[in-house]
């Protein structure tokens, strides 16, 4: 395929630190959640979200869409390697994972979970906007690799993260190229690490995200195949713990912040101007890697439909078992919830996602 610099693309990825933040949105009351309450009495209710970047919490109040909320939500932060645990413990009650990170958690339990109950469930999904031009992951060639085309990393050493969206943008790409693991020198490094080494030279190709790779692309590599070219699907899932989800009282809490969540989802793809000064403001970017950021971490919301969990399976959970990233064939179905599949194509409906969607995505086209 043609090789293509993504110099654009080049963005700045939060630090992910341990915090916990609360804020109240919507109204006051106790958070004692006794059982005197009405079941349709929410003033009581307090949702713990889990989210990986102050950029969340901050966004959520700019945008505006809580007001009004009857309940409160908590915001409380953690790192990519702490959110599934909180979220299967019970300590929270919503938080963000991307598809794959929800498979492994569902293929590395011990005891595996029983497919009727399991601890975790998505209730939302989203896809990026524009994957063509910002594809959340991709593959990248160093400089003086020897690499040319995707048959030419045949016995080169190929760099990626594991346990990452990474690993698996790097068995969808030997499966393009129609090769396997065996065919060339796999090197597990951290994202960050991976692209140094690619940008010194210490090996061949590198699959991440582009927010990783301003080394590499200041060493001159370009992009060899993307998600888009993949089939890697780089979906947000929005999940939230069983225990939420039995409660009737969170249950309806969270059905409703599903709703809200498309409007989020809405205003971050439509206000790229208020989205990148949340970042400067929140995650301390500098303006350029801020407005890039804005653009490129744009997601679209999306019913739970057959169509979508079919790809998942296919796309995600069938492609890590085969290619040995999990041990345990997954049955996605078990652990997406589609209860509140009616309040996301309402708004997707009533907000006119579609076409404002497709608005904003020429306006931003490079």
């Amino acid at each position: 395929m043609k090789n293509r610099r993504i110099g654009r693309l080049r963005l700045a990825a939060p630090l992910l630190a341990l915090a916990v933040v609360a804020a109240a949105c919507g109204s006051d009351g106790d958070d004692s959640g006794s059982g005197a309450a009405a079941p349709d009495d929410l003033s009581g209710v307090t949702l713990t979200f889990a989210t990986q970047s102050p950029y969340v919490k901050a966004a959520f109040e700019k945008s505006g869409v809580l007001q009004g909320a009857p309940y409160k939500v908590q915001f409380a932060q953690f790192n990519a390697a702490t959110v599934t645990t909180a979220l299967t413990t019970g300590k929270v009650d919503i938080g963000q994972l991307s598809d794959f990170a929800l498979i492994l958690a569902q293929a590395n339990a011990q005891p595996a979970w029983p497919a009727n109950d399991p601890p975790i469930q998505g209730v939302l999904a989203t896809q990026p906007a524009d994957d063509t031009n910002y594809p959340p992951i991709v593959t990248l060639r160093g400089r003086n690799s020897g690499v040319e085309r995707l048959a030419d990393i045949r016995g080169k050493k190929f760099a990626y993260s594991p346990g990452a969206t990474s690993e698996l943008q790097y068995l969808l790409t030997l499966k393009q190229a129609g090769l396997t693991p065996a065919d060339v020198k796999p090197v597990q490094l951290d994202s960050t690490v991976g692209a140094t080494a690619l940008a010194q030279g210490d090996v061949d190709v590198w699959a991440g995200s582009p927010a990783r790779a301003g080394a590499a692309l200041d060493a001159g590599a370009q992009v060899l195949t993307t998600t888009k070219q993949t089939g890697a699907l780089g979906l947000g899932v929005l999940v939230a713990s069983r225990g939420a989800l039995k409660d009737q009282r969170k249950n309806a809490a969270i059905k409703d912040f599903v709703g809200r969540s498309v409007g989020y989802e809405l205003w971050n793809i439509t206000q790229p101007d208020q989205s990148a000064q949340v970042w400067v403001d929140a995650a301390k970017l500098t303006p350029a890697k801020a407005k890039a950021t804005a653009i490129a971490n744009r997601q679209v919301p999306h019913v739970l439909d057959d169509a979508l969990l079919d790809r998942i399976q296919h796309n995600t959970a069938d492609v890590a078992y085969s290619g040995g990233l999990i041990k345990r064939a997954v049955a996605v179905r078990d652990h997406y919830y589609t209860g509140f599949n009616d309040i996301v194509a309402q708004k997707i409906k009533e907000l006119d996602v579609a076409t404002k969607v497709d608005a904003a995505v020429a306006a931003a086209r490079p």
